[in-house]
């Protein structure tokens, strides 16, 4: 492969060095190659900013009730046993229940599958969103011997959301275990918290 110099002075020179500028101390860098038209010339090398960690802190703006679409997954690569395991799934949904009627979180859905959960959930404002979930997790990992990838994926659904779309997302969380061919029928499905139904 020939690498291509770039002229500092060029276009492609005066955006590469004001991606640098933009740099923070924060980023992790990450290299990527940038082939043209299918060529294998080496063009340039990129920089990309990555956060070193994603925060999950509910801001200030965000209203009371604001529902959030979680998914927490299990480490991948490591034999345990399925979340759908029946001890084990009992224990998750009972703990599930549990957090609510303490208050630490809402359940307007939660499903489980074999490798990760979800659920919409809304968090109260005096508690971190990410405090009550890594607790949870903790717990688990304690008394179950869950190992949970790190993190979670969080979408706060906006009000915007609230209406089709939010139908829409509750029936993709609960066709999961069919679309997975776990079972023929939700109703048959007997890992879930449906308040709604």
């Amino acid at each position: 492969m020939a690498a291509v110099e770039l002229d500092e002075n060029s276009e492609r020179g005066k955006v590469d060095r004001a991606l640098r500028a933009r740099l923070g101390k924060s980023a992790r860098r990450s290299r990527s190659t940038l082939y043209v038209n299918g060529s294998r010339d080496l063009i340039r090398k990129v920089r990309r900013e990555f956060p070193r960690r994603l925060h999950h802190e509910v801001p200030s703006w965000v209203e009371d009730g604001a529902l959030f679409h979680i998914r927490i997954a299990l480490e991948r690569g490591l034999k345990q046993n399925p979340l759908t395991d029946p001890p084990l799934a009992r224990a998750i949904i009972i703990s599930a229940t549990l957090y609510q009627q303490k208050e630490r979180w809402h359940v307007t859905l939660f499903v489980l599958m074999p490798d990760h959960l979800h659920a919409l959930l809304s968090f109260p404002r005096d508690e971190s969103m990410s405090s009550v979930i890594s607790d949870w997790k903790r717990f688990h990992a304690r008394k179950h011997q869950v190992a949970w990838q790190e993190g979670y994926f969080d979408h706060r659904l906006r009000e915007d959301e609230r209406g089709e779309q939010l139908s829409m997302k509750i029936d993709y969380i609960r066709q999961n275990p069919v679309a997975a061919g776990l079972c023929a029928d939700i109703a048959d499905w007997p890992w879930i918290i449906d308040p709604l139904e």
